[in-house]
């Protein structure tokens, strides 16, 4: 599809929605592509959102264009390298944007220490914890525990509401 038709699409599916929510993989890998579609978009009062795992920084372009970063940075539950998960260049502007939250995926307490030095050494604001779990029988393991780390440590609660409402394994 061109960008004529990815606009015409989505302003077909969204109705009277104006919200898009661009996930992955990693946008970011996409920029460029993205900049038309954003814009006009924007340009027709749109929100426009981007999720991202900070390691790619985005462009001035992007970061005017965007209503919200939505970063995702990966801690080492998730298996990856640090030198994979963690871009200081990337994290460094998301945070110099001033339009971006920040997401940690917790399985456990002990994944606070990730947590806490993100927030260090970036100097994070507007950060989530969001419990690990793609069933609701793994949410139930880690859900409570995750709201309770958010009261400890000053940090916002983010729930799996699609896996709460439709089960694991399917896509919305």
């Amino acid at each position: 599809m061109n960008g004529e038709q990815i606009l015409a699409r989505i302003r077909e599916l969204a109705g009277e929605i104006k919200l898009l929510v661009i996930s992955g993989g990693e946008p970011l890998l996409q920029q460029k592509e993205l900049n038309g579609i954003i814009a006009n978009l924007r340009a027709d009062s749109w929100r426009v959102e981007i999720e991202t795992n900070g390691t790619i920084t985005p462009s001035a372009e992007i970061s005017t264009l965007v209503s919200q970063f939505n970063c995702s940075p990966k801690l080492s539950n998730c298996g990856d390298l640090k030198t994979l998960r963690v871009r200081p260049q990337a994290l460094e502007s998301l945070v110099a944007c001033k339009k971006t939250i920040f997401k940690f995926v917790v399985a456990s307490e002990q994944d606070m220490l990730e947590v806490e030095e993100y927030v260090r050494e970036f100097n994070l604001r507007n950060v989530y914890l969001m419990p690990l779990g793609k069933t609701r029988e793994e949410l139930s393991l880690t859900r409570q525990m995750t709201q309770d780390l958010c009261e400890k440590y000053g940090f916002h609660f983010s729930d799996r509401v699609h896996v709460m409402q439709l089960g694991g394994g399917r896509a919305i």
